[in-house]
């Protein structure tokens, strides 16, 4: 029994699911805050948040951004903790992590901590809304992240589309506001006095943005601006308004302890006819000061957000209903054509519908059901007869918009080179498709009227049956997938449950939308039929998202009413759009609904004009795939089965079922989570993947024309593929196919009773079902090697390629060359642009013959979940026939080719005290913003992978790193974050890298022919600090970054040895955190088998399974518990401070501080690159990241000769000898067996 002495109200139970563990106890407290303690017996944090029912809806239209700007400020300290970072440096210090979000009609916070830590932080985190400081210091300086957050949105294609959107919404509607704000907005508003020294009100001066901005007073301002944010925090931030959710292995008593007195001191501040009480800066009694004025007028903007505990049928939504979009707006020309230009090379096509809001709906809310058929990509949907004419690539259906007074539907089309010239068609399609589901539901809708005749009785009890079986089916899998998903994690599940609870209400909040309360006889009938009647031409904005639409827009006559129509230019970011009316005669075919069956032949002509056949568009047939068989497996103990989840069960390692020349098959039977569903991880070792044999060499060469071909082909799998999966898909059926350095890998994942059979259909399918590859295949053959497939991602592939450096943040730039150096095999972007435009369909179909039909691949698969040893070999032994048909059919008449070695991941080694500064201007016109990212390698030892195949060393050094990089996190934020401001982004994080290599087998080093040569992953540890500014130029950033680091080196070596306690404690907690999810469990577990199963493959072909480090992250977590200063200070100064430390520093440029000459630090010791070429030139020099040091050799060898006996002592140490200098040993040893290795190191990747 919970100990405090408040009283509570006991609200409506929470409806969970039949694999949900966690318990519940929803409440509200005296002062109206709404609560839900969650007790989740599995987790190992504690999760808490808090949604406020307000968001920038209600921003004074005068003080855009205020909502988002409180955000920020409640991070910044408060009466009871009044320190700026006392929050995030608790949050730090025990594993806890933190965010918060603004959107139009609510804001969010959360946090997540390790549990024993978490009464704490759930008091200062109280305290952000009882009493925040909103120090005049931190609004000055808070006001620039706001800033910084804005531009780092502007080169943003999908904010930039917002606020376009946001321009054509009715003015005075608060959607159209700006909500994230800038340093102009948050500024004193217009007519705001201001007063000199003397007394006297000093000119308002406007800036460019409209905005008015004092700026002889920016004391005053600030003063301002602070008042707004503490009336915004008292107007909105109140009881009724806030809705907190708790999760955490505590038990709900104990929940309830930490919660409700805490959140009981929340009170009600805003008292109009009491303002002037206790407040500073009031007018008189009774009256409000001018900040809280502009808050107070703007509250009533915004529509209540929160739940009311109306049902449907109680609620009139017409009634609620206010579009910010209407016709109106654009003098009731509707529909109109909106064209954007975006910085990505894109073909987009969005069709807008303002429609009814539907959240008090519930499950009678007709937007499943619409966006359900409407997205539809199975065969007779509009994309299956889109795709079929070669005209789309895909297309989606949901609410763009879903608030308590609107909603918006959007329909997003992917348009194909042939589709944007034929734009029109394609929304002609979509608006047949739309009249089909309408007359579909009047004829349901008409069902068992008395005045029917026969045929058209029957025609209409058919209408109604098709749709009750749509409907029947989305209600079955909704249910399934509620009741057969574990939960997720505690700190991705109480944001959400709180937002929920409070727009639904406790009951539902986590069964709202999966329709539970719904039968086949609920089928909302008359809702989808009203909004269907919206579903028109009059009703719709379409909009053309492309350079090419662009163009021909550039291209025509200017409209003659420039205030509505024409080129326009958005306020805030000043983004370029086009807004016309669209063509009577275009808009009456698309009203008429001129039935068009589409051109399916490649030609880019108009289709042709005729009837639809009877098959071509229709509504969805039977779901074959919805899993009737929901059992767990029969080799279960009875006590897993019928005993729940057990999530905390110790985690156990796959067994392997077969080892033979096809592969390894691993299995692994679920007995933690208890679901009826499966996974399959399917690796193809495969070096032609994205390489080319090299006969010289006897190896395997990097190919960009390899690795293009691969994935076009893959690009046409998925395209070919589409119209099949898509009702597996629905059914909770998963599949994917991607290459990596180490080959081809399938991944299937869902319900177990239809997977086995559905994946060997998908590489049946892939495999071979390939009978036709020719440029007039028909559209219902088999082959997916077809010209559309191959033209569609061509297409699609060049114009990413072209677009890469045009459209993209800076900080993803100096990623993209710190990869070029130092994990990159290619040859950049030009050279794989240049290797996509020479694919053709032949050279396509040849690359596709030689991966099916190539000799000694080698395969590893792991299959786990509810799945017996038995399915597991069936299905092994059918993939094996089904790659062993390919390869009779494809087969080549050279000699099989190694497919063991070489093949994985890549990466270089820089040399001890090597500083490398890479200097690029970004070359996106709408960055502002650089970026600075720094990597700091561990070159002197490899990365710790497990203790059978790591040393002591390599394992106290990652122990160490991992650590740095968790206290570092804190600190450097609030350095350069808060406290200098030098930018939005500010962050620092610890990287592994890994690079395959040959190596010797370890059991017999003696005998170094091929056979007994393996491949080696190597671990590389990084530090890397990453910030994104336009406050000053990357060389200064760079700067300021180092000033840190070595500031933070003192404090390190200052630090109190209990705050070290409390870091290595919290890590190494977090990293023994359980699996709550399979597809985690098996990730973790298939990385490992495809890393490291060839380095402990000896030379009798068996595996060493038990070396396999399966239990890595134990043996770290260890580790890291036993760490001390002197460890963190070797570390510290071998990786970041000392003279052989190894560093890249990647600089990108924008347009507030360009590129110059003499941006480049002239330092004696740094290596300043400025182009592409100088990076190939410097990785020349660099060798691959692929040796040991000599003590892990040594550690290595020891352990080798503890396997032998005492016989073979002598020669295991003469082997010895051999392997060091296979690694890279040096010295005399080396020149005297250098002429027995060479032939044998040719077996190696070349870069």
């Amino acid at each position: 029994m919970a100990k405090h002495i408040i009283v509570t109200t006991e609200l409506p139970a929470v409806i969970k699911g039949d694999a949900d563990w966690r318990i519940y106890r929803p409440l509200q407290l005296p002062n109206g805050v709404t609560c839900l303690l969650v007790h989740d017996k599995e987790s190992k944090t504690t999760a808490c948040s808090v949604s406020i029912g307000i968001g920038a809806s209600a921003d004074p239209r005068s003080l855009s951004g205020l909502a988002h700007f409180t955000e920020h400020m409640c991070f910044l300290g408060s009466e009871a903790y009044p320190e700026e970072n006392a929050f995030k440096s608790y949050l730090s210090s025990h594993g806890g992590r933190s965010n918060a979000s603004t959107s139009m009609s609510a804001t969010t916070y959360k946090f997540d901590i390790l549990a024993a830590h978490a009464e704490k932080v759930v008091d200062i985190f109280s305290n952000f809304f009882i009493a925040p400081l909103f120090t005049e210091s931190g609004t000055a300086r808070e006001v620039n992240a706001v800033d910084s957050e804005n531009s780092k949105n502007e080169s943003n294609d999908g904010r930039r589309r917002l606020q376009i959107l946001k321009a054509l919404a009715d003015p005075t509607h608060h959607y159209s506001k700006f909500s994230t704000g800038n340093a102009k907005t948050l500024s004193v508003p217009l007519g705001t006095p201001s007063k000199d020294s003397s007394g006297d009100n000093v000119d308002e001066k406007k800036d460019d943005g409209g905005e008015c901005i004092n700026s002889n007073n920016d004391a005053h301002n600030a003063s301002f601006v602070r008042e707004a944010l503490l009336a915004f925090h008292r107007r909105h931030y109140t009881p009724d308004n806030m809705t907190v959710a708790i999760v955490g292995p505590q038990d709900l008593d104990t929940l309830e302890d930490w919660i409700v007195p805490r959140f009981a001191k929340v009170k009600n501040n805003w008292n109009v006819k009491g303002l002037g009480k206790d407040r500073g800066n009031v007018l008189a009694q009774g009256e409000m000061s001018a900040a809280e004025n502009f808050v107070e007028e703007s509250a009533y903007d915004a529509p209540n957000d929160s739940f009311n505990g109306h049902s449907s049928e109680e609620t009139d939504v017409h009634a609620m209903w206010n579009p910010a979009f209407h016709p109106g707006n654009q003098n009731g020309k509707w529909p109109v054509l909106l064209t954007t230009r975006p910085l990505q090379s894109v073909r987009k096509c969005y069709m807008y519908f303002p429609l009814p809001p539907t959240r008090s709906m519930g499950g009678q809310s007709p937007y499943s059901l619409l966006t359900h058929l409407l997205g539809h990509e199975g065969k007779g949907s509009c994309f299956a007869v889109l795709q079929d004419a070669g005209l789309v690539d895909s297309i989606s259906a949901g609410a763009r918009l879903s608030d308590q007074d609107q909603s918006l539907m959007q329909i997003y089309i992917a348009l194909t080179e042939k589709g944007e010239g034929q734009w029109e068609d394609v929304v002609r399609t979509i608006f047949e498709y739309c009249r089909l589901m309408h007359q579909t539901a009047k004829l349901a809708s008409a069902s068992g009227c008395s005045n029917s005749n026969g045929n058209d009785s029957k025609t209409q009890s058919e209408a109604l049956e098709t749709l009750k079986r749509v409907w029947n089916e989305l209600i079955a899998v909704r249910a399934i997938n509620f009741h057969q998903t574990s939960p997720s994690n505690a700190y991705a599940f109480a944001p959400g449950v709180a937002s929920n609870v409070r727009v639904f209400g406790t009951e539902k909040c986590i069964s709202s939308g999966k329709l539970l309360d719904q039968t086949v006889d609920t089928l909302p009938l008359t809702h989808f039929l009203s909004f269907l009647e919206k579903l028109t031409p009059e009703n719709c904005i379409i909009e053309r998202c492309s350079q090419m639409a662009w163009d021909e827009k550039m291209g025509m006559v200017a409209d003659q009413d420039s205030g509505i129509f024409g080129f326009q230019k958005e306020k805030w970011y000043g983004v370029e759009y086009h807004v016309s009316p669209i063509d009577s005669s275009v808009v009456e075919d698309w009203r008429e609904g001129k039935k068009t069956q589409l051109s399916t032949s490649s030609d880019k002509g108009t289709p042709r004009r005729s009837d639809f056949a009877s098959d071509t568009l229709h509504l969805p047939h039977k779901n074959r795939y919805i899993p009737q068989d929901l059992t767990l497996c029969k080799d279960l103990p009875i006590e897993a089965r019928e005993g729940g989840p057990h999530i905390s069960k110790q985690l156990q390692p796959p067994t392997l079922l077969r080892d033979n020349d096809f592969g390894r098959l691993w299995h692994k039977l679920d007995d933690r989570y208890c679901l009826p569903k499966s996974s399959i991880s399917f690796l193809i070792r495969n070096g032609a993947v994205q390489s080319a044999w090299d006969d010289a060499n006897n190896c395997w060469n990097y190919n960009s024309d390899s690795a293009m071909h691969t994935s076009l082909l893959l690009d046409s799998f998925y395209d070919g593929m589409a119209q099949e999966t898509y009702d597996a898909g629905l059914a909770g059926l998963y599949w994917s196919l991607s290459k990596s350095s180490m080959g081809l890998t399938f991944k299937f994942s869902g319900y177990s009773q239809h997977l086995t059979d559905f994946a060997l259909q998908m590489m049946r399918k892939f495999f071979t079902d390939q009978n036709q590859t020719s440029k007039d295949v028909d559209v219902n053959g088999n082959s997916f090697l077809c010209e559309r497939h191959l033209a569609t991602n061509k297409d699609r592939i060049i114009r990413h390629l072209k677009s890469y450096f045009k459209s993209k943040r800076a900080d993803s730039y100096a990623s993209y060359y710190t990869d070029f150096l130092l994990s990159s095999r290619g040859d950049g972007i030009d050279n794989s642009l240049r290797s996509a435009k020479a694919v053709t369909l032949d050279s396509l179909n040849e690359h596709y013959m030689l991966l099916s039909g190539m000799k000694g691949t080698h395969v590893d698969c792991l299959f786990s979940g509810n799945v017996s040893d038995m399915e597991a070999k069936r299905f092994f032994d059918g993939a094996e026939n089904i790659m062993n048909d390919a390869n009779q059919r494809y087969k080549k008449k050279e000699e099989p080719k190694s497919q063991k070695y070489d093949l994985g991941p890549f990466s270089r080694r820089l040399k001890p005290g090597e500083d490398i500064h890479l200097h690029f201007q970004s070359d996106n016109k709408e960055e502002q913003n650089g970026a600075v990212l720094m990597t700091f390698q561990s070159s002197s030892l490899p990365g710790f992978k497990g203790l059978k195949l790591s040393s002591k060393e390599s394992l106290r050094q990652s122990a160490a790193i991992r650590t740095i990089c968790h206290m570092l996190r804190e600190p450097l934020f609030n350095q350069l974050r808060t406290k200098e401001q030098l930018g939005y982004i500010v962050s620092s994080y610890y990287n592994v890298g890994f690079s395959s290599h040959s190596a010797p087998v370890l059991e017999s080093p003696e005998a170094l022919d091929e056979s007994n040569i393996s491949t080696a992953t190597t671990s590389i540890d990084s530090i890397v600090v990453n910030v994104l500014s336009k406050k000053v130029p990357p060389p200064i950033l760079t700067q300021r970054i180092d000033e840190f680091l070595s500031s933070f080196r003192e404090r390190l070596s200052n630090i109190p040895e209990d705050e070290i306690k409390s870091h290595t404690d919290a890590l190494s907690k977090k990293l023994l955190k359980p699996k709550q999810k399979l597809y985690e469990e098996t990730s973790m577990h298939f990385q490992k088998i495809c890393k490291y199963s060839p380095e402990v493959f000896d030379s009798t072909k068996q595996l060493r399974t038990s070396e396999l480090p399966w239990d890595s992250a134990k043996e770290l977590a260890s580790s890291i518990k036993e760490l001390d200063r002197v460890d963190l200070m070797n570390a510290w100064d071998n990786i970041v401070s000392g003279k052989k430390r190894s560093r890249v520093v990647s600089h990108v440029y924008g347009k507030t501080f360009p590129l110059s000459l003499n941006s480049a630090d002239l330092s004696k010791n740094i290596v300043n690159l400025k182009s592409l070429n100088d990076i190939k030139v410097k990785r020349n020099v660099l060798s691959q990241f692929s040796g040991m040091t000599e003590s892990s050799r040594v550690s290595m060898m020891t352990r080798l000769l503890q396997r032998k006996n005492a016989a073979a002592i002598g020669l295991a140490a003469g082997a010895g000898l051999l392997l060091y200098t296979f690694l890279g040993g040096s010295g005399t040893s080396s020149d005297r067996t250098s002429n027995s290795i060479s032939s044998r190191s040719k077996m190696t990747y070349k870069s």
